[in-house]
């Protein structure tokens, strides 16, 4: 980079193309001395350009007589801003499928899919329903969201919450293992399902919230 020395204090006589030439192709720090006269020439030829400061035309006079000398255009380093690297980490959000409303109520047909992000890992065949009615209350609250188990399509055990569809639409119900039927939690709802009418989907893990 050049350096600006006052020409007040020291006088030098004037720098030929040459050494301009030679301090150029060395790379080496360049520190300009003009004598009193050079300075008052610089000075108007300064007032006459568009530079912005005295120093940014000395330097860009120098950097175009390098170039005219110099087989290979070399320029005169000059102060640069590079952007702060970011720190932001990688998101770690996985995704799983959102396949729309289940009834605890009537029959919903929920033909919805689209993935919405969870902050942990789930095994494969795991997806997300919306619970659509009041039958599975308290437990499972009318418009909550559930990650479901799909992996197992056996038996349930008594008294275990599952998904079941049985042709007309998905159901959120409890499995009552005795009387061989999937029926509400919500007393006020006597809905049954036979388990001959009902394929089993999955079993709810755990309530789905927005990371």
């Amino acid at each position: 980079m050049a350096e600006w020395t006052d020409p007040a204090a020291t006088s030098h006589p004037s720098i030929s193309d040459e050494e301009v030439t030679a301090f150029a192709e060395s790379n080496q720090n360049l520190v300009l001395h003009p004598t009193e006269d050079e300075f008052d020439c610089w000075t108007a030829a300064f007032k006459a350009s568009q530079s912005p400061t005295l120093k940014q035309w000395a330097l860009d006079g120098l950097n175009e007589l390098a170039a005219a000398l110099s087989p290979v255009p070399v320029a005169v380093p000059k102060t640069k801003r590079f952007p702060q690297p970011s720190h932001s980490a990688p998101s770690n959000l996985i995704e799983l499928p959102f396949l729309g409303a289940v009834a605890a109520g009537e029959p919903v047909e929920a033909p919805r899919s689209e993935l919405l992000p969870v902050s942990k890992q789930f095994p494969p065949q795991h997806f997300i329903v919306e619970v659509n009615g009041s039958s599975m209350e308290p437990d499972y609250p009318d418009g909550s969201r559930w990650i479901i188990d799909g992996r197992d399509k056996f038996t349930p055990k008594h008294g275990a919450v599952c998904v079941v569809s049985d042709g007309s639409g998905s159901y959120l119900k409890r499995w009552n293992k005795r009387a061989r039927q999937f029926e509400s939690i919500n007393p006020d709802f006597n809905q049954i399902l036979p388990s001959s009418e009902a394929k089993l989907q999955g079993y709810p893990v755990e309530r789905y919230a927005a990371p």
